[in-house]
């Protein structure tokens, strides 16, 4: 064996924190960057920059879903694989793997610099923010790349049970990310283009440092530099294609949904497209550690399912319920108690900080739903089950976030806020058929990869 990150060994709670503690700082990390972009145009560019960061970002995120999909199958794969001490066959996964995401991630650039304007339009972007959104998505498409390369060495990695280097990658990006916003944008006026440059070359950064790294630990984590990384195992394949498809669907259903409000919200004019974005970025302050522990459920769950360790697959999530509750009730008084303040982090538009409370009381009562989805989704997915997410997540997606949206803040009239609290309460959709699916047991039963 040669990784000596066995998550199927050792106390539960303990083993899931130490490895779930450098996800954590990534995610944070990952999300300062983020918002960082978002603080350093609101303040040097304005409202109009802020709007188009929100919008364009998201479409770019919704075309790296289909990179990260493949890239959380992979691991997945690489983690039942090892729970179960079937080494040799991590090499073909890891092979296949590379060449998917590079196809994928050509096929996004392809589409993020020639459809851009239709896209835009399709969701009602302001119309001050309209050009800017478009030079936004068309560098952040020219680094898409980059970005598919980036969520690959990471899945690899955690599958092999290895949270401390992607935590050292993004580092990596965030800090040169960081620093050239500020110089792009704040030294050298180049505005929503710098921002987006900066992320790039963040990303790229890390690429570079990620595969030097790699280079110099082959053997360790059974990559190889040769003919072997750019080949396809039909096989391997084939069981890709069935676990990443359903998975960057289901995300691509949620990531559409959130354009669908973003289009209502858009609507009510700028102060609220930018008030929609930052709380967007504030929204995933409480996801650093749901998401961070999901990352770490995913891997343990799936390497005690490969060794058949059920007992522990238990323990794993009662023991990240525990810490996304805790960080749940945290985060919730703060927002509860102060919405103004939080927002000022990005904006001190009058317009736009007259929306944060409201917007700030429905992600209160999205905390307890977030804090529940994290370990039962990624349960689902390390169980192989990722068709049942799937449906999951078009209930969620396509059922709950468009049509309570639409029905709280056009049907019943209550605005923006009604399109907020709508986007909220559609994560209940998600978590508690999660829960059911644990209780019942169903993923003991479930065919593994």
């Amino acid at each position: 064996m040669k990784q000596k990150n066995n998550l199927t060994e050792g106390p539960v709670f303990k083993t899931l924190f130490w490895f779930s503690l450098p996800f954590v700082f990534s995610t944070l990390l990952q999300s300062l960057y983020s918002m960082v972009d978002m603080m350093v145009v609101g303040q040097f560019v304005g409202s109009s920059g802020l709007s188009a960061v929100s919008v364009a970002s998201q479409l770019v995120q919704l075309m790296t879903f289909i990179c990260v999909g493949i890239s959380t199958a992979g691991q997945i794969y690489i983690s039942q694989v090892f729970g179960a001490k079937r080494y040799s066959k991590i090499k073909g996964i890891i092979g296949t793997l590379t060449v998917m995401v590079i196809i994928a991630s050509l096929l996004m650039l392809l589409v993020s610099v020639t459809c851009q304007r239709p896209l835009l339009l399709m969701i009602d972007t302001p119309e001050e923010a309209f050009n800017e959104a478009v030079t936004y998505l068309i560098y952040c498409g020219l680094g898409m790349i980059f970005t598919g390369l980036y969520n690959m060495f990471s899945a690899i990695l955690r599958g092999l049970g290895d949270s401390r280097h992607p935590f050292q990658f993004i580092a990596i990006a965030s800090i040169v990310n960081i620093i050239l916003d500020y110089v792009f944008v704040a030294g050298l006026h180049l505005g929503v283009a710098g921002a987006a440059l900066a992320t790039v070359i963040g990303q790229a950064v890390s690429v570079a440092f990620s595969i030097f790294f790699l280079f110099k630990h082959q053997e360790r984590f059974y990559i190889h530099f040769d003919r072997s990384m750019i080949s396809v195992d039909k096989e391997v394949m084939i069981t890709l294609l069935k676990l990443g498809f359903p998975l960057a669907l289901q995300s691509t259903a949620i990531s559409i949904s959130g354009l669908f409000v973003s289009k209502l919200v858009n609507q009510l004019g700028l102060a609220a497209s930018a008030t929609f974005g930052a709380g967007l970025k504030i929204q995933t302050i409480p996801s650093i550690i749901t998401q961070a522990v999901g990352y770490g459920v995913a891997a343990m769950c799936a390497q005690n399912l490969g060794a058949k360790l059920y007992h522990r697959v238990k323990q794993v999530i009662h023991s990240a319920l525990l810490i996304n509750g805790v960080a749940a009730v945290v985060c919730g008084i703060v927002f509860y108690l102060y919405p103004q303040a939080v927002f000022k982090l990005f904006t001190s538009d009058a317009e736009v900080l007259a929306y944060a409370p409201m917007f700030m009381l429905s992600l209160c009562i999205q905390l307890p739903a977030m804090a529940l989805m994290s370990p039962f989704n990624n349960l689902i997915n390390s169980a192989g089950d990722t068709t049942l997410s799937l449906v999951i997540a078009l209930a969620d997606g396509f059922v709950a976030r468009m049509s309570l949206s639409y029905l709280l803040g056009t049907v019943l009239g209550y605005g923006a806020f009604g399109f907020f609290l709508g986007f909220s309460l559609a994560a209940y959709v998600t978590a508690i058929p999660g829960l059911i699916y644990f209780l019942k047991g169903s993923w003991q039963k479930t065919k593994l990869a």
